[in-house]
């Protein structure tokens, strides 16, 4: 509730106050820590790995020195059960009834090695409890560790769900207030135009003889999934502004893979604000095709791609509170209705 409370008085600063913070800017925030949150949850999650493979592997150790400590304590065990009988049977007899020196000397001898022996074990054994114990010592601090190990993975998933919240009910917000919406489409176009610096126009114009041109009307989608919703300008009554969507939006499950649409090079890769992780491929002849809402990138600034070739993973960054995919192709640095241009 406190949380909800903090979000509509940031939401009414702005709309008070002017553009001085931006409804973007905050999604953007929150787009930011979510990744955080992820980012840590991978690091403590392979750590546990890390500590569980460790704990199977002493586990191990120590099996092997139990089983070797229960060996040596069974032969012990034997061993007193020998002197025991030795005992009752007045093992000092063995000398008083040896017929000469010799034949003492050679049985001294012998109780000698049979001590020595009896000794050894004991050592061995005694060593083999000693080494036990501090493997069992170990293995507890590792489960120690273990334990807050999966501790902070599980705040940090909780943080990581409560950010995710947050952004949703900042989204609702907009929503449900007619001048939030315009103020965010108005963002949203500012941010629109900003992209047209990252479309180089070519002073040529070759776009009906263009190998992008003529593929028109055979393209396969990006995303393996179904169109939400496509090009198409309409007008909103309720706050007298267009709402204006110049690409196609295709509704897919997180992480699902995104696709090139056709051969070229990729001139942008990062976050842009409102429409979250974009990639923009350059197809010559001044065509682009813009890629968004993505989670993850699998190709670097510079580097070229084919047609169908998978480039990054679908996900819910920027203004979106599902996942998702926003895709336009631009000419001359202006959105076209590609409504015809997929296979149908």
């Amino acid at each position: 509730m406190v949380k909800f409370l903090l979000i509509w008085l940031f939401l009414l600063s702005i709309l008070c106050f002017g553009d001085k913070d931006s409804i973007l800017k905050e999604i953007q925030d929150f787009d930011i820590e979510i990744v955080n949150r992820e980012k840590e949850i991978l690091k403590i999650d392979k750590e546990i790995k890390s500590i569980e493979n460790q704990l199977f592997i002493h586990k191990k150790v120590l099996e092997k020195l139990s089983k070797e400590q229960t060996e040596k304590r069974k032969t012990l065990q034997n061993r007193l059960k020998f002197y025991n009988k030795l005992q009752n049977r007045r093992k000092y007899l063995l000398f008083f009834d040896s017929s000469n020196i010799t034949e003492i000397e050679l049985k001294g001898r012998f109780l000698k090695k049979v001590i020595d022996y009896d000794f050894k074990l004991l050592k061995d054994y005694l060593l083999s409890v000693t080494k036990t114990k501090g493997a069992l010592i170990t293995q507890e601090e590792i489960y120690k560790t273990l334990q807050k190990k999966q501790n902070d993975s599980q705040n940090e998933k909780i943080s990581f769900e409560q950010k995710r919240d947050d952004k949703k009910k900042l989204l609702k917000s907009i929503l449900d207030s007619e001048k939030l919406k315009i103020k965010v489409r108005k963002e949203q176009d500012k941010v629109s135009l900003s992209i047209n610096k990252k479309t180089p126009e070519s002073k040529t114009d070759n776009s009906k003889n263009s190998p992008f041109y003529k593929k028109k009307g055979s393209f396969s989608l990006p995303a393996k999934g179904k169109v939400s919703r496509w090009y198409q300008i309409l007008y909103d009554k309720k706050t007298n502004t267009y709402d204006v969507h110049k690409g196609l939006t295709i509704n897919i499950p997180k992480k699902s893979p995104i696709f090139a649409v056709y051969d070229g090079k990729i001139i942008y890769q990062d976050y842009i604000k409102g429409y979250g992780n974009t990639i923009i491929i350059s197809h010559g002849d001044n065509y682009y095709s813009l890629y968004m809402h993505l989670e993850e990138f699998f190709k670097k600034n510079g580097e070229s791609v084919v047609e169908m070739e998978k480039i990054g993973f679908s996900g819910e960054s920027g203004n979106t509170d599902s996942p998702k995919l926003y895709f336009e192709i631009r000419y001359k640095k202006e959105p076209i209705n590609i409504n015809s241009w997929f296979k149908k």
